[in-house]
């Protein structure tokens, strides 16, 4: 979720490809605008929807964010894909992993998104992303 300098800077452990790979799948997570939805005593709030994959999305965002000295809470299963939008959008929570997928087919279907232009388009709801994986998952069987 985080990607800072201080992190490329330091020695790679031996279970960096590990924690880079984890830290990856965390890429999709939104983040709004820094007043929106930060709490007064400035603790995170992240947010993971009801299903396993997702919890530990959010686990492990939550933990790399405490890792980097922040405060931070896992708000765990609060339910499906519009219930943590909408939280996200009203401020309850600060991030929560989502997929570009479902951003762009479930929470933003009657929004025109050109190619290439999701950030942008995020952005005019006060919300912005980090860059994506670069793997594609077609939906196909």
């Amino acid at each position: 979720m985080l990607h800072n300098s201080t992190l490329n800077s330091r020695p790679s452990p031996p279970l960096s490809p590990l924690v880079s790979l984890l830290s990856s799948l965390l890429l999709l997570a939104l983040f709004t605008a820094p007043t929106h939805g930060q709490a007064t005593d400035s603790t995170l709030a992240v947010g993971s929807k009801k299903f396993t994959e997702n919890v530990l999305l959010g686990w492990m965002g939550t933990h790399l964010m405490r890792a980097e000295g922040l405060s931070v809470t896992h708000r765990e299963e609060l339910g499906g894909s519009r219930f943590l939008w909408e939280a996200l959008r009203r401020g309850d929570i600060d991030a929560y992993p989502e997929y570009t997928g479902t951003l762009r087919q479930e929470l933003l279907a009657n929004v025109d998104i050109a190619p290439g232009a999701l950030a942008d388009t995020l952005a005019r709801y006060g919300i912005s992303t980090t860059a994506p994986l670069g793997f594609n998952n077609t939906y196909a069987l």
